[in-house]
């Protein structure tokens, strides 16, 4: 009880540093994880192709050209993505895969037919006949197969409609492949590209580097970097006073200690076995209290999950910080204050 009286202004400083850093922490990380999300139901392993070229020849290569070409260089199982534009959809071509977003069974569904998969939130762009719904875009029908919620996406804004691909249009614009190679999907290209060599194309991995995921992460947690950088500056200029101030008030203890014939490095340890004590059951309070903050929604804005790693990272954070400072602040005692004698020779 003693040490508890003695440490409760450390106590509660640790509870609100370990509360925050919790919340913090799993916020970074949960949107860290969130990055490697890739749009429309897309695997890891995609691949995003860009098509140019100035010359009018191009107008001559179609959508249907690259997907033979893919077809002819591999007989695996793809899909395939066309932008329709930047913000709102796709053309789809499947070839013996599924789409994502759908659970339509597609190896029923004739390949010439005009298609589409919409957003729920699109359900009043619906017209019915004969029984059927279907979606107009660009003057064309296309029959409503399906319905999908679009998960949430760091990357990329979230696409509100899909629609089967026209293979006659031109070939020129951006793709997304998945279930090919890079290899196989260059070959198909170099081919295209010998019958015109003025076409243009770039292929990348669609899953985001390091470096693009934790820009992200930047960009949507801006507020909370900031925060945190903050602590972290308000923990390093408080943190020395707050144990100082601890060690200052265990004065009578260190005397006695001393009287019975500790030494400095006896009573080091011993202020470190307690400061753990106090730092470990501090954090524990509030982690607990992060837990409870995040299950009552209390900040499910910014924090909707509660992350162990983030636990971990901000206990060895308070950890590494709390024993640095400790250390430190017994030196500075020793030498400063004369509250820690030094060994007699």
């Amino acid at each position: 009880m003693t040490l508890l009286k003695k440490s409760f202004y450390i106590i509660a400083y640790y509870m609100v540093v370990a509360t925050f850093s919790c919340l913090a922490f799993s916020s970074l990380i949960n949107s860290y994880e969130r990055t490697a999300i890739l749009p429309d139901g897309l695997s890891a392993n995609s691949l995003r192709v860009t098509i140019q070229s100035a010359e009018e020849e191009i107008e001559k290569r179609t959508a249907g050209n690259l997907i033979e070409e893919l077809e002819s260089k591999s007989n695996r199982p793809f899909l395939l993505f066309k932008e329709v534009d930047m913000a709102y959809g796709k053309y789809f071509y499947l070839h013996q895969h599924d789409l994502p977003v759908s659970t339509v069974d597609w190896d029923q569904v004739p390949k010439e037919q005009p298609v589409a998969v919409l957003d729920k939130a699109m359900i009043h762009n619906v017209t019915e006949k004969n029984g059927k719904k279907y979606f107009r875009y660009n003057s064309r029908d296309y029959e409503v197969m399906d319905l999908f919620t679009p998960k949430e996406v760091m990357t990329e804004l979230e696409r509100s409609f899909f629609i089967s691909l026209d293979p006659t249009i031109n070939i020129t614009g951006v793709y997304d492949i998945d279930g090919l190679s890079l290899n196989t999907v260059r070959q198909a290209l170099i081919s295209l590209q010998k019958d015109i060599p003025s076409l243009h194309f770039e292929v990348n991995p669609l899953h985001p580097s390091m470096k693009e995921r934790i820009d992200y992460v930047i960009e949507d947690q801006m507020v909370i970097v900031v925060m945190l950088l903050v602590t972290m500056i308000f923990i390093g200029m408080s943190t020395i006073g707050t144990t100082t101030a601890w060690i200052d008030s265990r004065r009578d203890e260190i005397y006695a200690r001393y009287l019975v014939g500790a030494r400095f490095k006896d009573i080091q340890w011993w202020l470190l076995k307690d400061y753990l004590f106090v730092l470990i059951g501090s954090f524990a309070a509030g982690a607990v209290i992060a837990f409870l903050l995040i299950a009552v929604n209390a900040f499910d804005k910014v924090v909707n999950a509660f992350d162990e790693r983030g636990l971990m990272v901000a206990f060895v954070f308070c950890l590494f910080i709390g024993i640095l400072t400790l250390v430190t602040a017994t030196w500075l005692s020793q030498l400063k204050k004369g509250i820690i004698r030094k060994e007699s020779s």
